[in-house]
């Protein structure tokens, strides 16, 4: 349902190991509204002092430190309800009535 690219944003050979691996994902004939949704997350940011994504739709993390990870999780969980056509739903139950 869909693809993650975890990339180490600090290696020197960031931005064509990014070209090898959609290289192979394209040649693997993957449905193309599965590699339009990928989402691409950059780590190691702490190693990067005040690091912003110049890529579109990137997100930003430090695995290590945790930073970031809440906005990733919340983009992996609405790609998957997108793709999948599933919704969330929350039901508030009084647990002192009847309801319960």
């Amino acid at each position: 349902d869909l693809i993650i690219h975890v990339r180490d944003i600090t290696h020197r050979e960031t931005i064509l190991q990014k070209a090898t691996v959609l290289s192979v994902l394209k040649n693997l004939d993957l449905p193309s509204h599965l590699l339009d949704s990928m989402v691409e997350v950059h780590n190691k940011v702490d190693l990067i002092e005040r690091y912003k994504p110049t890529e579109e739709n990137a997100l930003a993390i430090s695995a290590l430190h945790g930073h970031g990870l809440e906005e990733l999780k919340e983009e992996i969980e609405k790609k998957i309800l997108t793709a999948t056509g599933k919704k969330i739903l929350t039901v508030n139950v009084n647990l002192e009535g009847p309801q319960l």
